[in-house]
Order: C-alpha cells, then sequence, then structure tokens
C-alpha cells in the first residue's frame, strides 16, 4: 500500500521545530515507484531556496512529491548532482558551471523532469535515480589535493555534504528487541529526532552496532517507511554499515536526525522535442498555405522556399559566420551573412556552441559536386530558443510576420 502525502503535511510545525530545522537540511526523494518495483527518480537534499534556473529543477520534484512505503526491493539513486551558487558536480566529478552552453541540455532535462542523456544506462528503458543535492547558498570550494596516505580505501573531503544515495534505509515493520545496555562498558548518550518530531534520549554502549540503532528507531514506530539518518554538522548520512559501531560510526554523543523519503513517480527519458521541433514547423506550412493566403505566397514570393530549422548548435567557423546545426535527423550548413548583416551593432549575435536555435531562411540550392547530405539554410534570422519546447507554437505568428515585412521588400536577398 501507498501512502501519499504531500510536502504542506510537514508544516505546522512549532516555533522550535523550526528554529531546528534551519540548521538541518530539507529532503525529499523523488524516487519511482511501480507495481514492479522500478521507476526513475529524483532525490533531493537541501535548503530549497534560491531564485535562479535550478529552482525550477528542485521546484518540480518537490510539488510532485509524495510519501509512500515500498514493497520489496526498491530502486535507489545512482547517481549524485549537487547544485552550487553558479554551477553544479555530478558524482563528486568536476565542476560545471551553469553558463556553460555544454551544460544546457543537461539542464533542460532534470527541468522538465527527465533523466539527462549522460546519465542513462545502456538500456534506455531501465529506470534511473538521481539525488540532487541543493547547495545553491553556497560557493563551490575545490577539494584540496589528497595528501600522501598509505590507505588505500575511499575517503572524503571534510566540510563536503553530498549524500551519498546508499544512505537510504528501507523501512521494515518487524518487532525488534532493544538492545541491552552493559554497565560494565563505556556507554554514550544520543539524542534522536525522529520524522515525526519525537525527541529520544537513547544510552548505548559504544559496541553497540548501527543495527542496534535502527532497532530503537523501529521500536518508536518510526521505522515503517523508507527513510535515512543523519548527524554531525554538517549533517551527513550516518553508515549503512548495519555491524559498525556506535563509536566506529563517530557517533558518540551525537544528535541524530531521522529524515523520510519522499517518493514520487517520475516519467522515464523521453525524446519527444525533435518531434515537437517537426510539428511547429508543420504549423508554419499550415499557417501559410492556408491561415493567410489560399496560395503558399506573400506579395509574389514563393513561400515554399522557406525554410525553418531547430536545433542545436554543434559547431561553428572560425570567424563565427558559419555553424552547422542537429537536429536529431540529420545536420544542416547555417549560413549567417544576412543575418549577421541586419543584426543590431555593438551586439555579437553569432550563435554560440550548444545554444539551441531557430534558423528561419531558404534552402540554397546544392551543387553537383557538393556531398547532397549537408543542407546549406542561409539564415535571414535566428532566434535562441527558450527550454521549454511547449512555448515554441508561439513564434509562429512572428515567422509569418518577418518573411512579410522583410524579405518581401528585399526578395533578391531570400
Amino acid at each position: 500500500m501507498v501512502n501519499i502525502v504531500g510536502l504542506s503535511s510537514l508544516n505546522g510545525r512549532n516555533d522550535d521545530d523550526r528554529r531546528q530545522d534551519r540548521d538541518q537540511p530539507n529532503q525529499y526523494y523523488a524516487g519511482g515507484a511501480s507495481d514492479r518495483g522500478g521507476g526513475s527518480g529524483l532525490s533531493v537534499i537541501g535548503p530549497g531556496n534560491g531564485n535562479d534556473h535550478v529552482a525550477n529543477i528542485i521546484g518540480r520534484a518537490q510539488q510532485d512529491a509524495r510519501a509512500a512505503v515500498v514493497a520489496g526491493d526498491s530502486t535507489q539513486p545512482r547517481h549524485v548532482i549537487t547544485f552550487y551558487r553558479e554551477g553544479f558536480t555530478v558524482n563528486d566529478g568536476p565542476y560545471r558551471a551553469r553558463s556553460d552552453p555544454s551544460n544546457r541540455l543537461f539542464l533542460e532535462a532534470l527541468e522538465q523532469g527527465h533523466v539527462p542523456q549522460e546519465l542513462e544506462g545502456e538500456n534506455r528503458n531501465e529506470p534511473v535515480e538521481i539525488s540532487l543535492v541543493d547547495k545553491r547558498e553556497e560557493n563551490y570550494v575545490a577539494p584540496p589535493p589528497p595528501a600522501y596516505t598509505a590507505f588505500s580505501g575511499e575517503g572524503q573531503t571534510m566540510g563536503s555534504s553530498t549524500y551519498a544515495a546508499e544512505a537510504m534505509i528501507q523501512g521494515d515493520a518487524q518487532v525488534t528487541e532493544r538492545p541491552v545496555i552493559d554497565d560494565k562498558k563505556p556507554t554514550t548518550t544520543l539524542q534522536i529526532r525522529l520524522h515525526n518530531g519525537q525527541r529520544l534520549r537513547e544510552t548505548l554502549n559504544l559496541d553497540h552496532s548501527i543495527r542496534d540503532l535502527h532497532a530503537i528507531i523501529r521500536l518508536n514506530d518510526a521505522g515503517t517507511q523508507p527513510y535515512t539518518l543523519l548527524a554531525g554538522f554538517p549533517p551527513r548520512p550516518v553508515s549503512t554499515d548495519l555491524d559498525q559501531t556506535i563509536e566506529q560510526a563517530g557517533l558518540k554523543g551525537a544528535a541524530v536526525t531521522q529524515k523520510l523519503i519522499i517518493v514520487m513517480t517520475v516519467a522515464p527519458p523521453r525524446r519527444s522535442s525533435i518531434s515537437t521541433a517537426k510539428a511547429f514547423v508543420g504549423q508554419i506550412y499550415i499557417a501559410l498555405q492556408s491561415s493567410i493566403r489560399s496560395t503558399p505566397t506573400i506579395d509574389g514570393i514563393d513561400c515554399c522556399r522557406l525554410w525553418v530549422q531547430v536545433g542545436i548548435v554543434i559547431a561553428t567557423s572560425e570567424d563565427r559566420n558559419q555553424c552547422t546545426v542537429d537536429d536529431g535527423t540529420g545536420i544542416l550548413q547555417l549560413e549567417l551573412k544576412i543575418f549577421l548583416k541586419n543584426a543590431p551593432p555593438g551586439i555579437d549575435a553569432r550563435p554560440q556552441l550548444g545554444d539551441y536555435i531557430m534558423a528561419i531562411g531558404p534552402m540554397q540550392k546544392v551543387k553537383a559536386d557538393i556531398d547532397v547530405s549537408i543542407r546549406t539554410l542561409l539564415a535571414h534570422q535566428v532566434v535562441k530558443l527558450d527550454a521549454k519546447l511547449q512555448r515554441e507554437p508561439m513564434w509562429y505568428l512572428e515567422v509569418i510576420e518577418y518573411w512579410t515585412s522583410v524579405v518581401q521588400k528585399n526578395p533578391t536577398t531570400a
């Protein structure tokens, strides 16, 4: 059974709770849940503040989030994306600036609720889950070069708050015995804050295990749903090695916070952007041929020569007066001399690598000695499109107006 709740149900707490929450990150999990135990998803941990482009990505997951009890084995996040003030990292990899055009498609996919292509598995239909860590209030600080050590295992940079995907604990309603305290051994007191606001003070021996800590949580009816435990400052996930001792896990005298995993359904990866663009092109032709005139002409100009191309700029010439566009079905060469000639002075209107554009203009005739697979469009206008494809159909009226007011006045350039 799936228990669905909105994030609004987490409100209505007292002032003490809200003040304490300021020191804790907000977390919700946008993970796939289906009758087969699969699905794609996003797990988001962070303050949830900020008014930049990333807010759309995190806001989308938060808006649709719902809590769920997942039966059987559940999929877990496989990738961790950490957002900073001006950029992000993927799986603790190199820092990537959001302003870099090469990262645009990656961010657009996340904003639309889809798995970025570079994070898809070998099987594109296989569920993929992603954890998002929201650190938009912080600037990225590159980790220092590692000092020499003979230890060959994994390490963590101090101060890093990247949450490992493995920190999730599956809910378990099974009755558990309370850990027995041995007064002859060293003890410590843990302060445990459960997801429902209940606070516990529990004494354990230092050689008690992480498994015993989870037993206490289940005994307090707080372990039936998937959750994670955070401790320390800044908060970090508690080890999921159930056999590790309290002392080994660094939990002596620690304050431990339980966070539920919130689940929502996320659409699987899709590639409909090209079909959307093609439909848009069709709308332009229909508008020219049907809505405006009975024949596809504007003041004698044959509008069948009009061509609209939507795609990604994959290459530019050295002087950037030409560029190559990939629309997913092939490549097209754009000749920009007319467009640049009419561009406002003092503005660099040349398309850049990675731009998502719509180019308007006639197709040039292909000479016999030129590879016919490479088409050339004489661009009269180049428009950088919004990332949200549903806004593209709004452009077709501007296209018609452009050809009416500009091209008809200079038919020799068409």
